[in-house]
């Protein structure tokens, strides 16, 4: 999480939105259990894994039942595919971020010894090179493919445990993921998405580019304490990338003269070629953190341009942010779908912009 602070709100709005509901009670036990039983599956039986020998186990139900509520925020795209050969797609640096965030809510103990024996199991999955598959088999933890993870969510988890925590374990492994990311990834500009909804079975090499791991890792790089000079010729490389392949400043009328789109905005990934807010916060954060790392003009204004639409598109009687910038006929706008994920990315991204300008003026 970027900002615990407002993570912390959001968790504590949900839990009084259950009991204003009347659900408290039964919501919470069953919580509890699945939280603490951490079970993720259940009924595994035979070597082979079929289907039917596998299924979601309480802890899983009660991830799942959150990703459209604020488990989308703090759990982000931790998905299990149960699928024919029970391959399993983890992203257990979110799982993690949620055990974290746990423990700064409850101070139990317990949360934080799971978030370290992630940490750990990420460790024990890293290969040499430093890199990390996407994908493994369910049951023996081997890659199931060649793609790779893209590591800015691990090396930010990483980098929280040394900053919140004092933990300096994982240095080593955080180094390295660095090591792979800056000799693989961004030499050969191949900043493959990591959707769960977008296999990446049989990907080729940039056919599915997307801004949502180079716009991170870009701020990620600024992040640091002392970035480098190569730290920051690279965030700029990846910033300009994010802007030339999805950033649309304007766009041409259609034939019934009007704009199919609010611009400026981002473009999501190449294989779903729409304006999506979180996107936009990626490549807006980018370049607020450029900005702050060289004191250049122009990328406070490109940050705040794309922010500042966060407003023009906001419904201005609840406040609702959209999650697609793309105008639509009435009858499918009336459909349209808000991730929760990407309204608190928008959030967080106009906190920071109050913030920066702020500071500007004094």
């Amino acid at each position: 999480m970027q900002n615990d602070r407002e993570a912390r709100q959001t968790a504590g709005d949900f839990f009084q939105n259950v009991e204003t509901k009347g659900r408290r009670n039964e919501d919470a036990l069953f919580v509890a259990r699945a939280l603490r039983r951490r079970e993720l599956v259940r009924a595994v039986r035979g070597a082979d894994c079929n289907r039917e020998g596998i299924a979601p186990g309480a802890f899983y139900e009660f991830l799942y039942i959150f990703r459209t509520g604020i488990g989308r925020i703090l759990v982000a795209y931790l998905d299990f595919v149960f699928d024919a050969g029970q391959r399993a797609q983890l992203c257990l640096n979110d799982n993690a971020a949620l055990m974290g965030i746990l423990y700064d809510l409850t101070g139990d103990k317990a949360y934080y010894d799971r978030a370290l024996g992630i940490a750990d199991t990420y460790v024990r999955l890293q290969r040499e090179d430093g890199s990390l598959p996407i994908k493994v088999d369910f049951v023996t933890g081997e890659p199931v493919n060649d793609a790779c993870a893209m590591l800015h969510p691990l090396l930010r988890y990483f980098q929280r445990l040394k900053a919140d925590y004092g933990v300096e374990t994982y240095a080593e492994a955080q180094a390295e993921g660095e090591r792979w990311m800056r000799d693989v990834a961004i030499r050969n500009f191949d900043m493959t998405g990591q959707f769960e909804d977008v296999t990446v079975l049989g990907l080729q090499p940039y056919e599915n580019l997307t801004n949502c791991t180079a716009a991170p890792y870009a701020a990620y790089l600024l992040s640091k304490g002392a970035p480098s000079a190569e730290d920051l010729t690279d965030a700029v490389d990846l910033a300009r990338f994010s802007e030339d392949q999805f950033t649309f400043w304007d766009t041409p009328l259609t034939e019934n003269g009007i704009k199919d789109k609010a611009t400026p905005c981002v473009y999501e990934q190449y294989k779903y070629q729409k304006p999506v807010d979180n996107s936009a916060c990626n490549v807006a954060d980018a370049m607020l953190s450029l900005y702050e790392a060289t004191g250049e003009e122009i990328y406070l204004a490109k940050g705040k341009a794309l922010i500042d639409n966060i407003t023009v598109v906001q419904n201005a009687v609840n406040g609702q942010i959209p999650t697609t910038w793309d105008f639509r006929p009435t009858k499918s706008d009336r459909n349209r779908t808000y991730w929760i994920n990407c309204s608190y990315s928008s959030i967080s991204s106009l906190l920071r912009l109050e913030k920066l300008l702020a500071e500007r003026q004094k």
